[in-house]
Formats: structure tokens, sequence, C-alpha cells
């Protein structure tokens, strides 16, 4: 060892080129290096004591740790050695080493002792729900760990460096009298970062100011893009504002077109050309030089890194034009300050004294605290528990169409097979509503099947099959041991087949009949409501049904404000019978004296109620939608365990709601959150807060992107960029058409708002606008354009006022018309059942066409019956079977085009039908000139002569032969017809 280390000192020593000088300088600095990290590896060793003693502290914390799960509690701990401190980080090596780790397990332990040592209390009904508040706990990750903050803390980290680099670098800004250690410890302090993870040394601050890189943002190649690249992301900004966005592909050829025969692309291809081995290779072995930069994936993946905090690249949707136009910024303002003005009015809320901001959990905050969320709050509610939302959800009982609850979509299978799962596929709709007071409170909750009869008693109360029977069983087991017990099921569970008394005694929480969620609210219970109707949806009946259901159980009180309703704007708030209930009017639209049910109905921003109604939350409908997959696939699983058939069955609604209530719509704490998120509890308007809606708010700036994390600006590649040709001209010129397009909408918008001010003074006004609305089909949207968002106001009943009225004079007419329609197919076809039976009498036995045989004599006979008005024509057959389609409950089917067709159908369909009868006249019949036009038009005393003159005739005739001077009807044919032509004296008026 001695003879190599002199040798190689003699070698070092010689007389050598400057490479080897080199290398030799290069091994001493390496073995000065590795004498420095033996010594460290004697021991802990920290230059900074700040950082020895925060790993101090993380070792300690470490083997407590340890001896807590280690050594069984009241025994001694034995002592400690290397080999038990060795295991003890082997074990807790998978947990994060750090005392905000260790002080949140502290707390959580100390929270779960507490919550052990206080009184349990009874758990409620099944499906009671418990109003109660409940401490939240603390989830998540802890503070430090997420991403976006890891990428907020590398920011900070990179800014520090560059300042203790900057102001050392600079000897007017270097402190005086400090060394550069005690300054970075200063810096480091100031930062608030974790002094072992985000670490400084002298040796670093020292190399950057040899190497003369003060300002140090990355590292690695820098794309000559990056010059214009702030540029792209100010496009970017603005389509996404006027939603033309682009995807990959289009941004690639963009950007292509973009920079085509400019400087950029230039410098792109020179660096291409260097550093690209591909690029690098070509241009070597062909000695061509590219002409285009040709940039790719790869350029668009760095872009992507560069600017994820401004940009992202995510899955698009399709969403309705209209939904797009109404999610704008001066839409959701010009909502809030409209539905907070009427809460004001209405005594529901008051001017605070000194505004404030709350956080995301509804408590007060500072202007930049960090957890603020939304705006200045200057309104503050005395009546939340007065004001309700609510929403329709919308769901079906096929299987088939909807996806697999989160958590089970993935299955595993035999390698190459997809796992297919059974699912039910009847289609039976059904529709969930449940009213949320802004207290967070659930109020009640409304069920609506879709079914044409009237709905069962498991229908209405659910079903169980799991329940136990209460009483004599023997029918119910029968039942339900039968090969088709779910119909048995169905049909048997009415009044009709068990007693009633029997039924109620098995219905309740926990029985074969659960029924639906009982709401606690403000001390009362509040059972559901179920109802049916053809769709499966609402309509303005059950709405009214709700109103009363809610007036039924939650009693006024005097002084108070009537209960408030925030809906969306579905056709079913605008009729006029809803109106009519929620303001105490009559049919004549007078105040009902001694009427206490009134109702203020406020609309919300029409199209863009996934953003602002509660309903719509993840917390409501969201996690609904979920638990509901969950529990048709674990009635499913039951199905198929017992063999019974695959059917989710109309009385499934009301037992899933009542099993999942309590996690979703009864959720008290996940209510709140939803409500604070959309701004109506605390009132900070909290949709201006979204990244949807913000992208529209109005600035008087120009949009800028900030580079100062680049570094890099440089005019001259922007003024050289291709604008006038290509893809580029093609984009720029539709991104110009929509900025200019939402300026119009703007400019349109404030002077829809002036209007609506002007309306406030001047009547002349205010009627111009209500006659463009009952012009117009009404609509919510219509109604909020118009400045209208209450329903109690009077604008509002004037409008819905004369739209109904007009809407009744609609079906007047129509019944009218329909009417008169009707009597004409009825008189004519009575016409034709009096040619029918001469027409038929000609054919028995003893008619007069009876063994005629084809030919001139039995023509000349047609012909006199023809004349006679005794034989069926073409038109004649049509309006008998008109005539007897009048009976018929379906709709009419098509009638023949031929004669013979309509023949062939009148002998072996309509003639043996029943014939109907006369048409009544309908109560709201409108007696006009222009209902119908020409012959159509008829009096009362005409439409009662004609029927009188047409029930009047025979039913019976003899045989046309019989009234011939001939018995065998072949001789006598003229005598024959002009008795025909005479016989008959009956008139009928002309209709």
């Amino acid at each position: 060892m001695v003879k190599s280390a002199k040798k190689a000192q003699q070698r070092r020593s010689l007389p050598c080129s400057g490479t080897t000088n080199k290398r030799g300088k290069e091994s001493a600095a390496k073995q000065a290096k590795q004498k420095v990290n033996n010594k460290k590896k004697r021991g802990p060793h920290f230059t900074n004591p700040t950082a020895a003693a925060y790993a101090n502290k993380i070792i300690v914390a470490c083997l407590d740790e340890y001896d807590k799960q280690v050594v069984p509690p009241g025994k001694k701990r034995p002592p400690r050695t290397l080999d038990s401190i060795r295991q003890s980080f082997v074990q807790l090596g998978n947990i994060w080493l750090t005392l905000d780790m260790l002080k949140m397990k502290k707390r959580n332990k100390q929270k779960s002792n507490n919550n052990n040592n206080k009184k349990k209390v009874g758990k409620p009904p099944p499906n009671t729900i418990d109003t109660t508040n409940v401490e939240p706990c603390s989830l998540g990750r802890p503070k430090g760990s997420t991403n976006e903050l890891k990428g907020d803390n590398h920011k900070l980290f990179t800014k520090m460096k560059n300042e203790i680099t900057s102001t050392w670098a600079d000897k007017m800004k270097r402190p005086i009298g400090i060394e550069l250690a005690e300054y970075i410890k200063e810096v480091q302090l100031a930062y608030d970062l974790d002094p072992i993870k985000y670490s400084v040394t002298t040796s670093m601050v020292h190399s950057r100011m040899k190497r003369h890189r003060i300002e140090v943002q990355g590292t690695g190649q820098v794309s000559p893009m990056l010059a214009i690249e702030p540029r792209i992301v100010l496009y970017i900004n603005l389509s996404t504002k006027s939603n033309n966005t682009m995807n990959r592909k289009a941004i690639i050829r963009w950007v292509n077109s973009h920079i085509k025969d400019s400087k950029i692309e230039r410098d792109v291809i020179a660096w291409k050309v260097n550093h690209h081995p591909k690029w690098k290779n070509n241009f070597k072995k062909n000695k061509v030089y590219p002409t285009r930069a040709c940039l790719g994936e790869k350029w668009f993946t760095g872009f992507l890194n560069r600017w994820k905090h401004k940009i992202q690249y995510k899955t698009a949707q399709n969403v309705a034009y209209n939904r797009t136009e109404h999610v704008t910024y001066r839409k959701f303002v010009e909502m809030y300050e409209n539905v907070y003005a009427l809460l004001i009015e209405d005594g529901y809320a008051e001017k605070m004294l000194h505004p404030k901001y709350y956080d995301t959990l509804g408590k007060e905050c500072g202007e930049h605290d960090i957890n603020r969320f939304g705006e200045l709050v200057d309104i503050v509610f005395t009546r939340p528990d007065l004001v309700l939302v609510a929403d329709e959800c919308g769901t079906n009982t096929n299987m088939s169409k909807e996806k697999m609850s989160a958590g089970n979509r993935k299955h595993v299978s035999t390698k190459g097979v997809t796992a297919k799962i059974p699912a039910c596929t009847s289609d039976c709709h059904f529709t969930t509503m449940v009213w949320t007071a802004l207290t967070g409170e659930p109020v009640m909750a409304v069920v609506i099947i879709e079914k044409e009869s009237d709905l069962t008693w498991s229908e209405i109360h659910g079903f169980d099959i799991e329940a136990e029977w209460i009483g004599d069983d023997s029918f119910y087991n029968d039942i339900k041991s039968s090969d088709d017990s779910t119909e048995a099921l169905k049909v048997a569970m009415n009044d009709s087949v068990f007693p009633h008394e029997l039924l109620e005694m098995n219905t309740g929480p926990g029985k074969v009949f659960p029924g639906g969620p009982v709401c606690c609210f403000k001390g009362l219970t509040i059972p559901t409501i179920v109802r049916r109707s053809a769709s499966g949806g609402i309509t303005p009946e059950i709405l009214i049904e709700v109103l009363q259901h809610y007036d039924k159980h939650v009693p006024r009180k005097d002084g108070e404000p009537p209960p408030c309703a925030l809906l969306d704007g579905h056709g079913s708030r605008l009729d006029w019978e809803v109106m009519k209930y929620a303001n105490n009017l009559d049919e004549f639209g007078d105040v009902i004296p001694g009427a206490n049910h009134q109702w203020n109905l406020y609309l919300g921003l029409p199209n863009a109620t996934a953003y602002w109604q509660v309903g719509d939350s993840s917390e409501q409908n969201g996690a609904w939608k979920n638990l509901q997959r969950v529990e048709k696939e674990k009635i499913r699983a039951n199905q198929q365990l017992h063999r019974r058939k695959l059917k989710i069955e109309r009385y499934h609604a009301v037992y899933m709601l009542q099993k999942v209530f309590h996690l979703c719509y009864g959720n008290v704490e996940g209510n709140k959150k939803a409500i604070l998120q959309r701004g109506w509890n605390p009132l900070n308007k909290g949709c201006l807060s979204m990244p949807d809606v913000l992208k529209s708010k109005p600035s008087d700036a120009v949009d800028t992107v900030d580079i100062d994390t680049v570094g890099i600006s440089n005019d001259s590649y922007v003024n050289d960029m291709n604008v006038s040709s290509g893809t580029s001209r093609h984009f720029l010129q539709l991104l110009t058409t929509s900025v200019n397009r939402d300026e119009a909408r703007e400019i349109h918008h404030q002077e829809v708002m002036d209007e609506i001010t002007a309306s406030q003074n001047d009547n002349a006004c205010r009627t111009s606008i209500i006659d463009k609305l009952t012009r117009n089909r009404l609509t919510a949207g219509s109604l909020t354009r118009a400045g209208i968002w209450s329903l109690s106001s009077s604008t509002a009943l004037e409008i819905v006022a004369t739209k109904n009225k007009a809407k009744m004079i609609a079906i007047a007419g129509k019944a009218s018309k329909q009417y008169i329609r009707d009597l004409k197919t009825y008189t004519s076809g009575k016409t034709a059942m009096e040619k029918s039976k001469y027409h038929y009498a000609a054919f028995d036995e003893g008619g007069i066409l009876y063994g005629v045989p084809d030919g001139p004599n039995r023509n000349k006979i047609i012909n006199g019956l023809r004349k006679a008005s005794r034989w069926l024509l073409n038109d004649d057959y049509v309006h008998l079977i008109r005539y007897k389609q009048l009976g018929c409950t379906k709709k009419a089917s098509k009638i023949p085009a031929t004669l013979a067709e309509r023949r062939g159908a009148w002998d072996s369909i309509y003639f043996t039908m029943k014939e109907p009868s006369p048409p009544v006249k309908p109560t709201n019949y409108i007696e006009t000139s222009d209902i119908v036009g020409g012959d159509d038009n008829l009096d009362d005393e005409d439409n009662a002569r004609a029927l009188d003159l047409l029930t009047s005739v025979p039913a019976d005739l003899p045989p046309l032969a019989l009234l011939s001077p001939t018995t065998d009807g072949t001789e006598g044919e003229n005598d024959v017809a002009n008795i025909l032509l005479n016989i008959g004296n009956l008139k009928v008026a002309p209709i």
C-alpha cells in the first residue's frame, strides 16, 4: 500500500500534459471529499444547529413511538441497543417522520379518547334523520403533502435561493457584520420552509457566484419556444372564455402554422439540428437543412409541464348551447343581487353593519386568510329555517343503462374474458325531490313513480322482503315461497288481499313496509310523500300537494314571514294553479279571504342549475346516484342468492331511499357544505369563485400571462408570427368572432338591464315588457331576463294570468273544433248508416239485387239506387268508418285508400262495432265564426235539429223486394226504381 501510494505521488510530480494535471486535480478533490464523508459517517453531523435539533427531536419521537408499540404497558423498558434502534427505524420507516405527523397522531388519539369518555347516546330510528350537529373530524393527508402545496414550496425554495445568491453577490446589498451561514438561517426562517428538506449551503452560493448564475429558474436544456409560449397560453385562455377550445392535434397544427417562416421557427430548427439525434444524423447524412420545425407531441408534453399552473389538458364535455351562454359572471351576479334583495324585502335576511368574510367552514375570517371562500358578506340571515331549496333527481330501475357503483367497477375474471354481471332490465322511471332548509336540515322527501294506475301499498311504503311479518304469516309465506314471488307480491300487497289493519301493523321502520325517510324539522316529524305521474316526473298538481304537505305538518306562526322556496325554471313552477295556491288566489285571481297558505317562490338562474342548486351538489344528488346503485347491486345479489327473478320493482324506490337517506340528503354537515359553496348561507356569492364562472368575469385590463417564472421575453419573436394564412389565420378569425360576440352579448345585457330599470319607474315600459312576454312562450329564462325573479310579484302574476287565459282560450277553441268535427262526422256517419241499411237490404234474400247476375240489368238497378241515394259510394265508406271510430278509446287507425280496401275494412272490422253516442258539447265551447271555416260552422239550433232528425230514422226497414209489384225480383225493375225514387220522403236539412 505504501509503495503504491509513493508511486502515485511520483507520477503526479512528473511533468505531464494539461489533461493529466486536470485529472490529478479532480482525483485530489475526490479524495478530499471522501475524507469529509468518512468523518461524517462517524456520527450525526449537521452544520446547521437548527437542523440538528430538529433531527434529534425526530429521533426521540421515533424511539418513543417504538417503545409504545413494542413495550407492554406496565413493564419497564429494556435498555436500548444499536440493534433495537435500528429495528425501530426499520419498522417506522414507512411513515412520514415529521413532527406535524406525530402531533396529528397525538391530537387524533386524544379526540378518540375524549369521544370514548363521552356519554353514549341511543341511535335514532333507522329512517329518522337526526339533525344534531356532529363535530367534524380531521381527515385527509397532513399539511404539506399535497402535490399543489409541494409545487408552491418548490417555487418558494427557488425564489429563496435566488434571493440569497443575488443579495450576497451584490456587495451593496450584502448585510454587514454577518457570515453567510447566519444570513442563510435568517432567510430560511423568513420563508418558513423545512431546513432539512429545503436546505441551502454556502458552497451552493459560492458556486453560483463563481459561474455567474445568480438567477436560476431550472436546469437542463431551454426550449426556444419558451419565448412565445406566454402568447400561446394567452390564446388558450381567450379560447376558453369563448368556449372554442382545441384538442392536442389542433393545438400542434395551429402552433406550427403560427410560427411558419418566422424567426422562432428558425431557432427551433437550429436547436433540433444541434440537439435532436434524428435531425442531427439526417443533416449530417443528407446535407439538407430542414425548412420546417415540425413541432409534435413531445413539445406539447413539455409545454403542458411548463405551464401546468395556468392550463390543463383534460376530457371535454358536450354541453347544450343555451347552458354555455348562460354560465357567465354577469348573470350570476344578477341572480345573487336580485335574490338577496328579495330575501331582505320579504324578511328573511337583513343588512350587516360590519361586512365580514367567511372561510370554507362557514366561520369568520380575514380578507387575506388562505381558507377564505366567496365574496364579502354584507347580508345575514335572520330566518334561514324558512327558506327551502329543492331539486329533482331522476332515476330508473333499469341497471343495464347505468354504470356500476364506485368501488365495484373492476372485477377479476379469466384472462381475455370480460366480466359481465346480469342486470335488471325493467324500465320504470322515478324521481326523488328532497327539500332542504338553508340551515342544512332536511325538511321532507318526495318520491314520484312512473305509473298510470294507482299505487299499491308496497309502492307507497316500500317493501323489505327480508323483514319479519307480524301477525298471521301463512299467506305471506306462501307468496314468498312461490315460483314467481315478485309478481305475486306485487299483486298481493294491497288492501284487496290483506286487511288494512294487517298492513298497518307491518308498516314502519324495520318492518315489511318500512316507509320512506321521516325528517325531523323544528321538533316535528314530516313523512315522505309518494305520488305517481305518467312520466315519473313532477307536475303542477304534485307540486301543489308537496306545498300542502308542508303546510299540514309545519304550522304557521303569527308575525313570521311565509315559507320560501328557491327553485329552478321547470315548467311546473310557472303553472297558474301553483301560483294561485302560493298567493292565496281563487280561480278569478282574487285573494281568498282567510286563506293562509302563501309561499314566496324564487327563481334561480335558468340553464345554470348545476352550479347554484344545492340539490345538484355531490353531497346530495351526486351521493344519492352512487348509493342507489349500491343498493340495486345488493338487491340483485339477494335475488340471485334466493333464486328470484332479477328485477327492480317500483316498491324498491322508497325502500332504497330510506336505506341511504342519512348518507346523502340527510347528512346535515354535507348539506351545509353544499349550501355554503353555492352562496346561500352565508350569502357569499359562492358560485363567483367557480372557475367556469370566473372565466367570463369582465376586466378592463388586457389579459396577460405571468412570465416571471420563465425569464424570457422577446418582442421580436412576437412581431414575426404568422397571422395571415393557414390554420393560424382561421383560428384567430374564429377567436376574434367569439370575442366580438361576447362583447355584443355584454352590450345587449346592459341594454336589457337599463330597460328593466326604466320599467320600475315607467308604466309604459313595464306594459311593453308584459306584452312581449305574453306574446311569446313563457319560460323562466324570459322572466329572469325581464328582471322577474319572484313568482309572487304583481308583474309575474299578471303575466302568468294572461298566459293562462290565452291558454284556456286555445284549449277551448281546440275542444270546440274537435266537437264540431265530431258532430260533422256523427251526422255524416248517420246518413251513411241509413244508406247502408238500404244498400245491404238489396243483397238480402228477397232484395232487389238478390240473385241478379252481373249485366246490364244489374247495372241499371245499381244506378237507380245511386240516384235514390240508397247505394254506398267510396266517400260513404269513409263516413261510416270515421263514424264507428268515434266510439274507439284508442287512436283511430288510418282509413284505407281504395274502395275495395274500405269495403273490406268495413265488412270485417267496423260493421259489427257498437254505434257511438252523440258528441257531448264541451263546457268551454266557444261560439265564434273563425274556429273553422265554411260549412263547419253550426249554431246550437242546427246541431240539435240535425241530431233529432238523424236519431228518429227507423232502425228496421222492410226488404225492398216487398215493395215491388213482382215477386221474383227479375221483372219490373223500372217500377222498383220508381218506387225507390219515391221511398223515404224524410228530408234532412243540409249540414
